[in-house]
């Protein structure tokens, strides 16, 4: 036998149909889950897959705040700015204590409520303009949260640490009023 009569039996050779099976079964497999309506029964239902999100207002880069802000919320240990891929955090090197901003663009703020609710938080509605959404404080004091949605979006604002005087919520509730104030 001949070296290269090897090779050539030894490959592997697909028939045009059995490709044909084999894409169509693929094909087949990609469809919608089980639980997903079929698209003819979400327009009925006045959804298509084509939806988009409605982006809610603009809100400045870590929601029009700045180090100086956060400072006159917080005063305290000097704080250090940091920015995320959704938002800015100021925490005092070192203690964990400060504020962070999140934005959450196309995401309902009621999923998130219900995680903050779930774990013993005592939530409140707040509204702010357009914006509505919940104050939720964490046992007595060490950290507050305010959330605020409009259209698909929401923010939150996270203060946290033992600031003498200092009440959590009313600072983070004027965090998210700047926010609100600077959103375009």
């Amino acid at each position: 036998m001949h070296t290269g009569d090897r090779l050539t039996r030894s490959r592997p050779r697909y028939r045009p149909a059995a490709l044909a099976l084999l894409v169509a079964a693929l094909v087949a497999g990609c469809g919608s889950s089980p639980d997903q309506a079929p698209p003819a029964e979400q327009e009925e239902a006045g959804h298509s897959e084509f939806d988009a999100a409605v982006p809610g207002p603009f809100l400045g880069t870590c929601g029009s705040a700045t180090a100086d802000r956060v400072a006159d919320v917080l005063p305290g240990p000097a704080l250090v700015e940091v920015r995320t891929g959704v938002g800015c955090d100021w925490r005092a090197p070192g203690t964990g204590e400060g504020a962070s901003f999140t934005w959450y663009r196309g995401s309902p703020i009621g999923r998130e409520r219900a995680l903050v609710e779930a774990t013993g938080r005592r939530v409140q509605e707040l509204s702010i303009g357009d914006f509505d959404g919940y104050v939720a404080r964490q046992g007595e004091g060490w950290i507050c949260e305010v959330a605020l949605g409009v259209e698909e979006d929401f923010f939150l604002w996270s203060v946290a640490g033992a600031y003498p005087g200092v009440d959590l919520c009313a600072a983070a509730t004027e965090l998210a009023t700047g926010t609100v104030e600077g959103a375009r």
